[in-house]
């Protein structure tokens, strides 16, 4: 009897954090990381997208995976987990 194919998954979770101003270069020409550094067009309260998305090896292995937590949701390798209007924050999500 042929030996069974291992599939071996690997996923690779992109969190990609987009907060306009969260990380501003000031005068002195050093970059800065909190609130005080933001420029002047720029509010604590611009928001974000997380994006999460699945990389299987060999690539294109079918299959769904859920996520808990923030932010929450089924993704495929065709179709990835956004959520957006995020405020700036830790976000955590855990794959079920």
């Amino acid at each position: 009897m042929p030996e069974k194919q291992r599939y071996w998954f690997v996923f690779s979770i992109f969190l990609i954090l987009i907060f306009a101003g969260c990380i501003s270069q000031n005068s002195s020409g050093d970059i800065g990381d909190g609130v005080d550094d933001l420029p002047e067009n720029t509010t604590a309260n611009d928001s974000g997208t997380i994006i999460i998305n699945a990389v299987t090896v060999p690539p294109g292995q079918a299959g769904s995976f859920t996520y808990t937590g923030v932010p929450t949701g089924t993704l495929t390798i065709e179709s990835p987990l956004v959520v957006s209007d995020l405020d700036p924050g830790t976000y955590t999500t855990t794959q079920i």
